[in-house]
């Protein structure tokens, strides 16, 4: 870029002309945007609602103005807006090949406030560009429907838990009912929407001794989903808790069950909106029931769902610690450093047993963030696969079928100008989302956490947790690490793993807690 002033507003102008116009025309939007200018003591502020299909509703007035103040180490941007207007505020390192990610910080995305400052980081040198997003408020946590689903006695949960998981030796003294539930939540960048879950609560157990929120592994299907799915191991996970004395939920996440528009697959920001969202419900249909559960919350979740729990950690304890109280957190086999280990698997010439995997999250994120600004995939597919694979990423095809169409390496099917400029380029809009969504760096967890992972994982790299481990001693905190089945691969630590986690849930219960809530703990 130029150095001076003036011919970095000239070139901004001309940035603005082919950058924003076209996202305008791609989006159908007819908003007016403007664009503001400094370096280092200068920034970029793009006033602008650009509507994401399948997430957004309806447009609201922009704001009236922007003020930009900065002080040595930080800026503060305050905007106006009408009294029921909500905003989130979101950046960028340049305005050509970008994407957008939500602003960092405490605020949580939307706001109704009308101002932000950001964050303390004396190694940040690096020009930021700005832009404010008008979205349509969500009264988030509402309970939309609520539909009774399954009840099952205690004579069934033994039988099952006897012949699935006979190592968890318990016996259980509560029958569970189990209800679908819809929900108001938020999308990635803070519009309105809806989501689906399951609620599994105790039978005549007016005091359950906490709730238990669990996050799915990998689904593709959408009517794969816990509450679509309710014989799926991971909903029987949440039965089982239930039948112990908690309360327990499973959110579909976004884009799966009954939520609209394509699910974003490892997507940190959704994950823990979706969880803190069915908990918000959760309150809301106890209330109604006159169940008082504890408020002692535990966090557990396997593959996807152990990324999903670690970034549900963060934002509660980040933005929501005065509203929940963690007591314990298992996040296990979880792809926490995407940027750094996954990015490095993706991108090695070898045979990918998860090449999947790449399809799936590169797709969300082209969903969530826009990668390419063109919605064709032949910017980065090659023949045939831009062809046979985008029809099978609808949601209505197995893990099978998508698998069946791939080839071996990742090279064979994304174009090779397309996979040197991701390895060459450290800003390359699909590394910057990685990052964005990478959930164990740049935090200390405060709650008590533990990881399990086998160390033979292909799937998702034992590294990751690895990774995990040294940047959370970094930080000051040491979060132990197990390996359940030496050796295993990722399907082999799946039930191991719960079986753990829930005794070492059991470690934090008070003495005499257990007893008085009816539940006998064999172990």
């Amino acid at each position: 870029m130029p150095h001076n002033y003036l011919e970095k507003m000239q070139v901004i102008a001309t940035l603005q002309r082919r950058i924003y116009f076209p996202v305008k025309q791609i989006y159908d939007s007819d908003e007016k945007d403007k664009v503001f200018s400094m370096k280092k003591n200068w920034i970029a502020a793009l006033l602008g609602l650009l509507v994401a299909s399948g997430w957004t509703l309806n447009a609201q007035p922009l704001p009236a103005g922007l003020e930009i103040l900065k002080t040595e180490d930080q800026i503060k941007l305050a905007w106006e807006g009408t009294p029921e207007a909500a905003f989130t505020l979101q950046m960028t390192e340049r305005l050509r090949d970008n994407i957008w990610v939500n602003a960092p910080g405490s605020t949580a995305w939307p706001t109704r406030d009308r101002q932000w400052t950001s964050p303390f980081d004396p190694a940040s040198s690096s020009q930021k560009f700005y832009r404010l997003v008008q979205v349509e408020p969500s009264n988030r946590g509402a309970l939309l429907s609520l539909k009774p689903d399954s009840t099952y006695s205690t004579f069934l949960l033994q039988l099952i838990v006897d012949q699935m998981a006979p190592d968890l030796d318990v016996t259980f003294r509560y029958g569970v009912e189990t209800y679908k539930v819809s929900y108001e939540t938020i999308s990635p960048r803070g519009d309105k929407t809806m989501a689906t879950g399951l609620i599994c609560l105790p039978v005549n157990c007016p005091n359950p001794i906490g709730v238990v929120s669990l996050q799915h592994g990998t689904v593709v299907v959408k009517t794969d989903a816990p509450s679509y799915s309710t014989s799926s191991p991971e909903a029987f996970v949440c039965i089982a808790f239930a039948g112990m004395g908690y309360v327990s939920v499973v959110t579909d996440y976004l884009g799966l069950g009954g939520s609209p528009g394509f699910h974003p697959f490892c997507h940190a920001g959704s994950e823990a909106t979706a969880a803190i969202d069915l908990l918000r419900t959760t309150k809301q249909v106890c209330s109604d029931k006159e169940i008082v559960p504890s408020d002692r919350l535990f966090l557990i979740g396997y593959s996807q769902g152990g990324h999903a729990t670690m970034a549900l950690q963060r934002e509660i304890e980040s933005r929501y610690a005065d509203e929940f109280n963690i007591i314990a957190s298992a996040p296990m086999a979880g792809p926490y450093d995407l940027s750094g280990t996954m990015a490095e698997d993706f991108q090695k010439p070898d045979p990918m047993s998860d090449l999947g995997y790449f399809v799936y999250i590169m797709t969300a994120y082209q969903h969530v963030y826009r990668l390419i600004a063109s919605d064709s995939v032949d910017e980065f597919l090659l023949p045939p696969y831009n062809e046979t694979l985008p029809p099978l990423l609808d949601g209505m095809h197995s893990t099978d079928e998508i698998d069946a169409v791939l080839p071996e390496r990742v090279d064979q099917l994304m174009r090779p100008e397309y996979l040197m400029s991701l390895s060459t380029d450290p800003n390359h809009p699909f590394m910057v989302a990685l990052r964005d969504n990478d959930t164990c760096r740049g935090w200390a967890p405060k709650a008590p956490m533990r990881l399990w992972h086998c160390s033979g994982d292909h799937d998702v790299p034992y590294q990751n947790s690895l990774v995990a481990v040294e940047e959370f001693r970094k930080m000051g905190v040491n979060v132990p690490l197990t390996d359940p089945v030496p050796g295993g691969d990722h399907g082999d630590g799946a039930l191991p793993s719960l079986i753990q986690a829930f005794q070492w849930f059991m470690t934090f219960e008070p003495v005499g807690l257990a007893a008085s809530s009816d539940l006998i703990w064999t172990n």
